[in-house]
């Protein structure tokens, strides 16, 4: 924060951090912010590996991305958007890599419940650190390139079970709803 006059501050960093640990600020407990974050990850990590590799490979990468220096010196801190938005696009982006390989095989509420929570945790990370900008747009330039690809060959896009979730996602954490909040 910035002191702007006496008792007056301004925020110096997207806002989505301080929205984040607000919940826990208030609970009185403010670092499990960042315990949930890391427990996010390594779930994330596990279950994209177990279907990439196996569940050794996944048990592995889920300890190495529980034990990397930043997560143990997150886990004993507070306040830090670096944190935050590499863990939420970490699991925004883990689910969405998920949701391609499992689409087929996903249930039209699975598969919108992971796409839902794959652009709001790369939105959420975007609010965090506005740099993760051009990485959600590559996200979403992906989803619009494979649909079209689909839909040129004649095969069925799926994009009609998808924009509710997607618009969800993204919606929630539209810039004029966070900008009502502060």
């Amino acid at each position: 924060y910035l002191p702007l006059e006496y008792n007056k501050w301004a925020l110096e960093k997207a806002p989505g951090v301080v929205f984040y640990l607000i919940p826990f600020e208030i609970m009185g407990i403010p670092r499990w912010g960042n315990v949930l974050l890391a427990l996010g990850t390594v779930i994330v990590t596990f279950v994209l590996l177990k279907r990439m590799r196996d569940e050794k490979a996944a048990m592995i990468g889920s300890l190495l991305m529980l034990f990397t220096p930043i997560s143990l010196v997150m886990l004993n801190r507070i306040y830090m958007d670096t944190y935050a938005s590499l863990a939420f696009l970490v699991m925004g982006g883990g689910l969405y890599v998920y949701y391609h390989l499992e689409r087929d095989k996903l249930t039209p509420v699975k598969g919108g419940i992971l796409l839902f929570l794959a652009f709001l945790f790369t939105g959420w990370s975007v609010i965090a650190r506005y740099t993760n900008l051009p990485i959600a747009a590559i996200l979403a330039l992906h989803l619009v390139i494979t649909r079209l690809i689909a839909w040129r060959k004649g095969q069925k896009t799926g994009i009609r079970r998808e924009i509710i979730p997607l618009a969800l996602g993204i919606g929630l954490l539209s810039p004029p709803n966070m900008n009502r909040a502060i």
